[in-house]
């Protein structure tokens, strides 16, 4: 009998949040392909958006996307408007989730065997 893998006990605990209102988001560690290449793509226009408004409206779509990712939680753009109302928090909210996913991908997957992930110069 071949033995079976259960790959849940790879998956890293969660991410909790706690916002302005008191509200507390659990952000999960495993998101699907898809819903990463969205928010990377946005993470990527924000740099290259040279207007504040749009700029904004980014940032806040991104944090949108993020705060969905809790299941338990119904998520508007108004509810996003309310909690990141300053700047600082929109953006430190934004590092904290790019830090926790990378966290999360190298507690699986040892820095040296994801592909791409050193520089040229660190490869030779």
């Amino acid at each position: 009998m071949s033995e079976i893998i259960d790959l849940t006990a790879f998956e890293p605990e969660p991410l909790s949040i706690k916002m302005k209102s008191g509200m507390v988001y659990n952000i999960p560690a495993s998101i699907s392909v898809q819903l990463m290449t969205k928010i990377m793509n946005l993470q990527k226009k924000a740099k290259e958006v040279k207007d504040p408004t749009e700029t904004f409206t980014v940032l806040f779509n991104m944090a949108f996307e993020i705060l969905s990712l809790d299941k338990s939680k119904t998520v508007t753009m108004d509810t996003v408007r309310a909690e990141f109302d300053d700047l600082i928090i929109l953006r430190k909210f934004i590092n904290i989730f790019d830090d926790f996913m990378g966290k999360s991908v190298e507690s699986v997957i040892p820095q040296d065997e994801i592909p791409n992930s050193k520089t040229p110069l660190e490869k030779k």
